[in-house]
């Protein structure tokens, strides 16, 4: 029992937490206007990442992923390769500019 009170006190501590979720709703709202800040904000504050992660934790999924080294490289690899296309696709629908606003509205 004392084990799921550390579990869920993790958990809660790990949804908290602010993090790149709050640059990404900040380029959302750059780049699509409010509208589009707001529906981001609504897909975080949902939290389903964090709910699928803690699924998969309690399930032994990540275990078994954490104890395959190839399965976690090919893991690892095609997340990479999802953020280098995500990258590409806004470069070239926005353009350089909009990376540079979100840019210089960061620092």
């Amino acid at each position: 029992m004392e084990s799921h009170f550390y579990f869920l006190l993790v958990s809660l501590i790990i949804i908290i937490t602010l993090g790149l979720d709050i640059v990404l709703i900040t380029k959302n709202t750059i780049v699509h206007t409010q509208k589009g800040g707001r529906q981001t904000v609504l897909g975080v504050v949902g939290g389903w990442t964090y709910f699928i992660h803690a699924t998969f934790s309690f399930v032994g999924i990540t275990a078994i992923i954490a104890n395959s080294l190839f399965l976690f490289e090919i893991i690892k690899i095609l997340g990479g390769a999802y953020l280098f296309y995500l990258g590409i696709k806004t470069t070239r629908v926005n353009g350089w500019y909009c990376l540079l606003k979100v840019y210089m509205f960061i620092t």
